[in-house]
Parts: structure tokens; sequence; C-alpha cells
């Protein structure tokens, strides 16, 4: 493996003649080095110079493998030896290497290497290509193959004349038909004769470049079986942003659809249930004020998701509100136990006590607020917060606050703020900027079925709240705001059993 001068001094006696082949090297594109047989950079053009961010005078003379990641140096070696030993004749894969720059930095690199007879000798020349973007778009194309192959939403694309191109795991689940059996085929075969129309149309918008609507409807399986589904279709763009085909995604919708059928039949159940207990014995007659008072908020709110989500949601919008749906059917449950905990408050019951993160508790319930009224501004303000965790009931803490919280939705203009500040007692204040309580009606507002709002409520959330403050030790009272004592025993200082 010979070259006809000594590393980087070049014979200017062959200049003349190899000045075509210089110019040739130097317009092209990929970075080219000559390598001498003791492996060293005999010649470069430009684009080497270019590429490693060295100049001629760096790279003449430099040990080829330096260009190279220490772990692809062997490979390279082997390379380069491989074609002297094959000849300029022999095909040679290119070498996938780990290449420097001048500044240390790596890149993705490919080498071919090339023998050419050069007065009489074999030399070695090697170009390389930078192939890092190649490698990065070749990643994030197979990243999103992935993510669509793993959706639990059925993904497919079609050409603009309904011609199925891509099917993914979860089409053929949803549908049953494999992607073999669709693929060519036209997308009509899962569509409804009824359901053509708007989606022909749907497709016809794509089609221009916009994107279709959200849509609900049915589509068929191999059996014949309608699926209900959330459409949503884009339009797909080549290099050239020239729309080329259309992406669409189905979200089966039977089980949320059964969820809130289920929940809505739920709901009704327990209407149901209040009505007859109302009409029952009349011992129970306080019980059932306390339960509809107290379950009016939440079941309002199960059944306004419950609706939303028959009328149609999208996904985000879906998972927020079954999300909501959850929080608020739990805290009816909360609120049953609530009553229940309180009749039993009315006959001396103590409280369990547990360790408790209150500033955590309080943190869930300005959150709670801040999804009902997302108008209101509110905040959570801690003066001075618990060293640890304190020695609490929990579901009293989380009625007492649910409770003085709800009294704030109704009254608030524009804010409610949450203070904690724990000292030798447990603080809690609950402050919004309606119209306050008139003194004389601040003893009144802790009696039972007493209401002196205009918003028609009957009377038990503040005197549920003061019943589980005085349960656990403390007390509520009204001073510019409601304002919420406790005793701040620390759960550190509890004995623990031997």
């Amino acid at each position: 493996m010979t070259l006809p001068a000594e590393p980087g001094r070049p014979d200017r006696r062959d200049d003349a003649l190899e000045s075509p082949w210089r110019q040739l090297l130097e317009a092209a594109q990929q970075a080219y080095v000559a390598v001498s047989a003791d492996r060293r950079v005999a010649d470069c053009n430009r684009g080497a110079q270019e590429l490693f961010g060295l100049s001629r005078d760096q790279l003449v003379g430099r040990e080829v493998t330096r260009l190279v990641a220490g772990p692809d140096r062997d490979g390279l070696v082997a390379g380069l030896d491989l074609r002297v030993r094959r000849g300029q004749s022999a095909e040679l894969a290119p070498l996938e290497l780990t290449a420097l720059h001048a500044d240390g930095s790596s890149f993705d690199a490919e080498c071919t290497v090339w023998g050419v007879e050069r007065r009489g000798a074999q030399a070695v020349h090697a170009f390389f290509r930078d192939v890092s973007g190649q490698r990065r778009e070749a990643e994030a194309v197979s990243l999103l193959a992935a993510v669509v192959e793993g959706s639990s939403d059925a993904i497919l694309t079609c050409a603009l004349d309904g011609t199925v191109l891509t099917w993914n795991a979860a089409a053929e689940r949803m549908y049953g038909w494999t992607a073999v059996e669709v693929v060519g085929r036209n997308g009509a075969l899962i569509i409804p004769e009824r359901e053509r129309p708007a989606l022909a149309q749907m497709l016809d918008e794509v089609g221009r470049g916009r994107r279709a609507p959200g849509y609900e409807g049915e589509l068929l399986t191999r059996g014949g079986t309608g699926v209900p589904v959330s459409l949503r279709i884009s339009p797909v763009r080549d290099a050239s942003s020239r729309v080329v085909a259309a992406s669409v995604v189905a979200r089966d919708l039977t089980e949320q659809r059964w969820m809130a059928e289920t929940l809505d039949a739920s709901i009704a159940a327990l209407q149901r249930a209040a009505d007859e207990a109302i009409e029952s014995a009349a011992v129970t007659q306080r019980f059932l004020a306390d339960a509809a008072h107290q379950l009016r908020t939440p079941v309002a709110g199960i059944r306004a998701c419950a609706e939303t989500l028959l009328r149609g949601a999208g996904p985000s919008d879906a998972d927020r509100l079954l999300t909501t749906l959850v929080r608020e059917t739990s805290r009816a449950g909360r609120l049953i136990a609530g009553l229940l905990a309180i009749a039993r408050l009315d006959q001396g019951a103590p409280a369990p006590v547990e360790p408790v993160d209150v500033a955590a508790l309080c943190a869930e319930e300005v959150e709670r607020l801040a999804l009902l009224a997302p108008g209101l501004d509110v905040r959570l303000v801690v003066e001075r917060a618990p060293a640890g965790p304190l020695m609490l009931a929990p579901g009293g803490c989380r009625e007492i606050l649910s409770n003085l919280g709800d009294n704030a939705l109704r009254h608030a203009a524009s804010s409610i703020t949450l203070v904690v500040d724990c000292g030798e007692q447990l603080r809690l204040r609950v402050d919004d900027d309606g119209p306050g309580v008139p003194v004389e009606q601040q003893r009144q507002v802790f009696e039972r079925f007493v209401s002196l709002d205009a918003g028609g409520g009957s009377g038990l959330g503040l005197p549920i709240a003061r019943a589980h403050a005085r349960a656990l030790g403390g007390d509520l009272h009204y001073d510019a705001g409601f304002v919420v004592r406790l005793p701040a025993l620390p759960a550190d200082d509890q004995p623990t059993a031997d």
C-alpha cells in the first residue's frame, strides 16, 4: 500500500497530471482521506477538513485511527487491511464508526474504503460521511412506529381514496382484521353504510389540508358488530408539505359509555333510595336531611361528568372528567361515612386518630376547590408548617375542610384562601372575599338546619364541621373568617408499643 510521495510532501511533478483528480476530490460532498502504508493521512480534501474540524496541515501526517473513537480504531484498521488484501475490485460494506471532531466531540460516521491503482501501486482511500442526522431520523421514526404500534387506540393511515396503508396492533384487536388482510383494501369494510357520507366528507376536508373535527360514531368489527368510537382524522404530509394520506385515530368508547351508564344508574338508584328513605320513619328525618345536603354537590358533579362523557369528549378532556368523576364519587362515599360518624359524635363516640400530614391534606382541599371553581383564585398559605405529622382523625379533618371550602365557594366573589399556622395549637383559617357573616348571625350559622344565605342551603355544613372539630378536642368559630383550632400533638411524641 504505497503513495507517490511521503506524507505531507506531495510530489509537485505530478500536480498537472493530477489536477483533474484533485478538482474532483475537492468538489466531492464526502470527506476524503488518502491513507499511507503506515496508516497515516497522506492527503485529504476540503470536505475532510470541515468534517473533522482540522486544517490540511493538521490532518496530513496524523494517524488515521485518531480520527475515530477508541473502541472503533481496531475496526478501522481491519477495514483498511482487508481492502489491501482483497484489492480494489472486492465489494466491502461501509464501516460504521464513531468519528471525532477536533474539539473532542463525537458523531456517527460511515466510512467507505477503496483501493486505487496509482503509478503501479495499490493506494487506500477512505471516504467519511456524517450520518448522525440520518440515524437520529431513523431512531425518531423507529420510536414513532413503536409508539403507534404500542398505542391502545386503533391507528391507521389511508390514502385519500380510502385505501388502507398502515394498520396497528390495536386496530387488529378492535376490528378483528389483521394488517396483512386489510392493507391495500378500502377502509369502507369497517364503516357502516349510514356513517360513510360523514366520514367521506371528513376525508375530503383532510385532503384539502385541514384537520377534521372530532367525530363520534360506530365502526364495524370483522363479524359485523358495531363498536362505538371517537375518531380523529388528520392530514399526513410529505417533505414538500403536500397532503398524501390521512391518519385516523379511533378510541373505543365501549368501556367509557358503560361506565357513564353504570354511574347514571347508580345515581338514579341513590336518588331512589333517598326518596324512599325520606318517606320512611320520622326518626330518620334528620339523617336524611344531612345526607341530602352533603350529597348534593358530589352527585351533581358526578351527573355533570357522566352527561359530558355521554355527549363525547376528547381524550384529554375524558381523562380529566373521569378523574373528577372518581374523586367526586369517593367524596360522596366519604360524606356518607361522615354523616354516620356525626351520629356517633352526637352519642359521644371518640374519633380514631392517626399521623396526618396537615399541609398535604390542605393542599388536596385547595386543589379540589380550584377544580370545582376554576374562575376563583384559590390559594394555600402556610405561615408556620407543622414539624411533622400530627395525631388527628383524617376523616374528621377532611370533613371540616370540605364543609368550610364548600361554604366559601357559595360566597366568594373572586378568591379563597386557606391558611395553615401550627404553633402550640394547629390553626386552620378559611377566608373568602364574600360579604362575610354579620355579628348578630355569627352564632346562628353553627346551629343545625339554620340557613342564613340566599342559596337555600340546609344549614348542616357548618354544624357538622364544628362537631368534628370538637370531637378532635378543638373548636370552630367565626372571626372575619372561619377559624379551626385543633390540638397539635406530633406523631413522633406518641408512645410506641414494645
